[in-house]
């Protein structure tokens, strides 16, 4: 069984949990940007929570069904169709043979993640299959998906769910796989222009003069053009430090909010680097995540201090 890939959209990939335990020798984690839509994708096709899935930005993607199969796809940032006509969102797909699966453009979100059941037969390198350029690992050649690419799915019966969720009977299991599959398909980026995200003073926080912490937490900040999975870049008021005091590299994860030389704020996404030079002002929680991961250029974005809700609620 198989996928083929007519047109990949922009920068289509392979991903899936990360590659955790690779930091000390300078291998990012990567893994999907929006891992709440990975996880209910492969909750919907009954697969691993941490199966690769493929990971559309935007609209663009064009598949061909080679043979009948079952798929899912959610998160958003698209409208999908099969055959020129439009199917749901977060729901399991009957595909036949032939049939073409393509994303056309919508007004909200950024993106999209297409399991199917079964999951993709995929080699991992350093036990991901998540794809990254850059050391060209995981995916296929490690390299973005390609026009022509064909896509092998691991044999299974469709509509057999995963024995591991098959044979739950865990009230608290059901209930996290219902809290996973509630939070993606509310996020709340899916279909707002303005979104708030709750941060956390970062090690350098006291680097920064009044007005600058003033202006991280009151002003607007907007995606900027130029974003990536590396790092999203916030257009805004320049952020200044108190002196010229610079930062030995030290490490640095997903969520960081760091300041360059410039005052431009940047928050470090699924490939961020290992270590950098820039001071962190502030980091993003964990929970807001994937909530930044559907926020796509030219989405507004305020900040509060999550120390500040926390002592207005107690």
């Amino acid at each position: 069984m198989s996928l083929k890939i007519h047109k990949p959209g922009i920068q289509a990939s392979l991903q899936d949990a990360g590659r955790l335990g690779y930091q000390h020798w300078g291998v990012p984690i990567g893994g999907a940007m929006d891992i709440l839509s990975m996880q209910a994708a492969n909750l919907i096709c009954g697969n691993d929570l941490s199966a690769a899935v493929i990971e559309c930005t935007l609209h663009g993607t064009l598949l061909e069904f080679q043979e009948p199969h079952q798929f899912t796809v959610t998160g958003g940032g698209a409208i999908a169709t099969l055959n020129n006509r439009p199917i749901s969102f977060n729901e399991l797909i009957n595909a036949t043979k032939g049939d073409l699966f393509q994303l056309h453009p919508s007004p909200n979100g950024c993106r999209s993640y297409i399991a199917v059941c079964g999951g993709f037969a995929i080699e991992p390198d350093l036990n991901s299959c998540s794809t990254y350029p850059p050391a060209k690992l995981g995916g296929i050649n490690g390299d973005y998906l390609k026009a022509g690419d064909t896509l092998a799915i691991c044999t299974r019966k469709n509509g057999v769910r995963h024995q591991a969720l098959a044979d739950t009977n865990n009230s608290s299991d059901e209930e996290s796989i219902q809290s996973i599959l509630k939070k993606a398909k509310n996020n709340v980026a899916l279909t707002q222009k303005e979104v708030t995200l709750y941060i956390h003073r970062g090690p350098e926080w006291d680097w920064f003069d009044l007005l600058a912490k003033e202006n991280l937490l009151k002003k607007q900040w907007v995606v900027g053009n130029s974003s990536t999975r590396m790092a999203y870049l916030l257009n805004g008021p320049a952020l200044q430090k108190i002196d010229t005091q610079e930062l030995i590299s030290t490490p640095v994860t997903r969520g960081i909010i760091q300041v360059t030389t410039s005052g431009q704020p940047i928050i470090l996404m699924a490939d961020a680097q290992t270590i950098g030079g820039y001071p962190r002002i502030a980091w993003v929680g964990s929970n807001d995540l994937p909530i930044l991961a559907q926020c796509r250029p030219g989405v507004q974005l305020n900040f509060q201090l999550q120390e500040l809700v926390d002592a207005i609620d107690n």
